[in-house]
């Protein structure tokens, strides 16, 4: 018995279908920030280390005054 070719996606007028679910390992990144204030010249260092974050992945730093004026930073870990 000699078959014809089978059409993408369609075997013997029956569509094919496949379902996948993957469970992600996902860890919350952890940072810790330390500021040093130099009011004499009215500067702030600012240094820390993260975790979990890959290299390249963004981190998103928001700063808040006494006055609530904020200021963003985004730097790549």
């Amino acid at each position: 018995m000699v078959k014809s070719p089978l059409t993408p996606g369609i075997d013997s007028n029956n569509p094919l279908t496949a379902d996948d679910a993957e469970e992600l390992d996902a860890t919350a990144g952890n940072l810790t920030v330390d500021l040093v204030l130099d009011n004499a010249n009215d500067q702030a260092d600012i240094t820390g280390t993260s975790q979990d974050i890959p290299t390249g992945g963004t981190v998103d730093l928001v700063l808040t005054d006494v006055d609530g004026n904020t200021i963003e930073i985004n730097d790549v870990a």
